[in-house]
């Protein structure tokens, strides 16, 4: 191939992970494109399973944290079935005018929620923050499994 048809493939597969990206946050984010109240960046997101537990970990670098040690600005919480992570983000920059000649980098409210179809132990649910990525363990629930149980049908 010449030199110019793998620029053209490079900038043809720079543009079509753009629009994927960009359908991902119109399809995932309930308050899209022209829609009303807070918009939420969507941080690269692994989620996997492991032995005893599920693995949700997010590239989220720049978060602080507070005298105590803990991570400000980032909250973990469970809502039934679905694990919600989010915070914000804030750009510090000290420089009051910019130009930008290619921004790629997200400021502000993030949001990702990962919905669970096994049953998960939601009083010892973990979370980390280190090196950039924030990483939630989920301890898998134990399946009970009693002894068949005759039901009387009543009349």
């Amino acid at each position: 191939m010449s030199k110019d048809t793998l620029g053209g493939i490079r900038t043809f597969s720079a543009m079509a992970g753009a629009m994927d990206r960009l359908c991902e946050d119109m399809l995932i984010d309930s308050h899209g494109l022209g829609a009303h109240g807070p918009h939420h960046w969507h941080p690269p997101t692994d989620v996997f399973e492991c032995d005893h537990v599920f693995v949700i970990k997010l590239a989220v670098s720049g978060l602080k944290t507070g005298p105590s040690g803990a991570i400000e600005g980032a909250e973990v919480l469970v809502e039934g079935d679905t694990v919600i992570i989010r915070g914000e983000r804030n750009d510090h920059c000290h420089h009051t005018k910019r130009a930008f000649f290619q921004m790629e980098i997200h400021y502000g409210r993030f949001e990702r929620r990962v919905r669970f179809t096994s049953p998960f132990d939601r009083d010892k649910i973990g979370a980390s923050y280190r090196d950039g990525f924030l990483e939630v363990i989920v301890p898998k629930a134990q399946r009970v499994r009693g002894k068949p149980h005759r039901i009387e049908i009543q009349y």
